[in-house]
């Protein structure tokens, strides 16, 4: 297994199934340097599956799908999942105890905050 954006004093790098450790530059929204080095990486390694563990490298792989996409299979959340999962309103909504939503939470206009929400998250990552 091989690691990249890790701290280097991370208990991970510890492990025995750890064969090899990448220095990316972090990510910057002032600088593509991130982007490319980690494109150059998975042009370099053919990795089959890149799997980021924490929000610090889930949410520019994230917003950047479009860019690194092609150059590795990178497990990430559907667009709709990570928009809920990752916007801080809608999971204050989601963890109020009793909390309903309301016809007020609701934009008609917008198609993706119609109640139907759960029919549109998949149950499973799709492929």
């Amino acid at each position: 297994m091989h690691v990249g954006w890790c701290p280097p004093d991370a208990v991970l790098l510890r492990s025995r199934y750890v064969t090899r450790v990448h220095t990316l530059p972090a990510f910057s929204p002032t600088s593509d340097a991130w982007k490319r080095a980690f494109v150059e990486l998975c042009q370099r390694e053919r990795f089959d599956l890149v799997i980021p563990t924490n929000d610090p490298t889930i949410i520019p792989l994230q917003e950047h799908r479009r860019d690194v996409e092609p150059y590795a299979k990178i497990y990430l959340l559907n667009d709709r999942a990570f928009e809920v999962g990752y916007d801080k309103l809608e999971e204050l909504r989601g963890l109020q105890p009793g909390r309903r939503p309301r016809a007020e939470d609701q934009d008609p206009a917008d198609p993706r905050r119609s109640g139907r929400r759960a029919a549109r998250l998949p149950a499973a990552p799709s492929s």
